[in-house]
């Protein structure tokens, strides 16, 4: 099988979690012998440029500079236009240097102008439409536009969580649409329990980007009562920050508790493992988390996690046996559970064995690739 997968993200350069996926696939992918390329912007270059990346072919593209003025409160630009249709330009000239079977891309911000020329499936990680109407405030119309006009371009939908998938199909007015629903995965030969590592029995840790979205605000907090209830507890967060924000969240802290917290930055992927295996416990307070890799990165990694029990939180976590849900509205109950969890060392062992498991069952590699494949198979038959 050949495929070719659009994504703006494309690691090294500047990515989240979309970037970490489509990598992760397409490796795993000419691992089994099917032949991956990839295509997409990049914002850290000034000229195009293909390189062979770890068996995939990748076509990376300069982000063009487009002129725009301002109307009042309103910018006018034919950027939104003339961007997607230079990447669909560019797409149709590697699909037939390369004659793949398929191409897929992704929902957020509709970045095709048109269908390509062969069978296309577009993964919803989560539109920026759809998280918009999840939390309750009004989409931009411009790209609910072209999200929704990608959807519609495609032969089949797929979607990192069941949440997900019902959420952008909801909020972009296609809910007559079937989708699959295909899991991200770890590597857990790589994620896995460092036995050279010593576990903080008072560590708490979060690992991913400090954002209003990711649920900190509330989870400082539900910290500022555990802090009363518990002075041997103590917090770090791992991922990229603008100091504004994290002066935001200091500030919810009365000052003796401040030096409770720290922020590491972001830490390279493969530090992370060493660091997960050294905290007591994983917290993901995000409120609206299309699928929560980072959670199964922890919970690969022999560590107890603690989510939301919003968005797709409860499709990783069974309560009280691969993890624990938190509601993050409800700060005294939730500082309550999380000191009476680390008080019960035998409890914590046993639901992070428990979590390990679940992941080798249902999340990790081996089984999420063979899944995908299939699902790329039945497509094309």
């Amino acid at each position: 099988m050949k495929i070719i997968y659009v994504c703006n993200e494309y690691p090294p350069t500047t990515h989240g979690g979309i970037g970490v996926i489509v990598k992760d696939l397409a490796e795993g992918l000419t691992e089994k012998g099917h032949s991956v390329a990839v295509i997409g912007s990049d914002p850290l270059i000034k000229t195009g440029r293909q390189e062979y990346e770890n068996g995939v072919w990748v076509t990376r593209l300069p982000m063009k500079e487009y002129w725009s003025w301002r109307i009042g409160r309103f910018t006018i630009s034919p950027e939104p236009i003339l961007s997607r249709k230079y990447l669909s330009a560019q797409l149709e000239k590697l699909i037939k240097i390369f004659k793949p079977d398929l191409v897929e891309s992704f929902d957020w911000s509709g970045p095709l102008w048109k269908k390509p020329s062969v069978k296309l499936v577009v993964r919803m990680h989560g539109a920026n439409t759809a998280h918009q109407v999840f939390e309750n405030k009004r989409p931009s119309r411009v790209l609910s536009y072209f999200e929704r006009r990608n959807l519609e371009f495609a032969d089949s939908l797929c979607a990192v969580s069941q949440h997900i998938g019902e959420l952008t199909l909801r909020a972009l007015d296609q809910r007559g649409k079937r989708f699959t629903c295909l899991y991200n995965f770890v590597d857990t030969d790589k994620f896995k329990p460092l036995k050279t590592i010593t576990t903080d029995q008072s560590k708490l840790l979060y690992v991913g980007r400090i954002h209003p979205r990711k649920g900190l605000l509330e989870f400082f907090h539900i910290l500022k009562e555990l802090f009363k209830i518990n002075t041997n507890i103590h917090f770090e967060l791992a991922g990229p920050y603008n100091d504004s924000y994290k002066q935001e969240l200091i500030k919810i802290l009365p000052p003796h508790q401040r030096d409770k917290v720290h922020f590491l930055g972001k830490i390279p992927h493969g530090e992370l493992p060493a660091l997960i295996n050294s905290a007591r416990l994983f917290v993901m307070p995000s409120r609206a988390e299309a699928f929560g890799l980072t959670a199964i990165e922890a919970m690969a990694c022999g560590t107890a996690v603690m989510v939301t029990d919003k968005a797709s939180g409860p499709e990783i976590v069974e309560e009280g046996e691969t993890g624990w849900l938190i509601n993050v509205e409800n700060h005294l109950e939730s500082a309550r559970k999380i000191d009476k969890l680390l008080q019960q060392r035998a409890l914590l062992d046993r639901v992070a064995t428990n979590g390990r498991n679940i992941v080798l069952k249902k999340f990790s590699k081996a089984t999420v690739l063979d899944e995908n494949i299939s699902y790329y198979t039945n497509l094309l038959s």
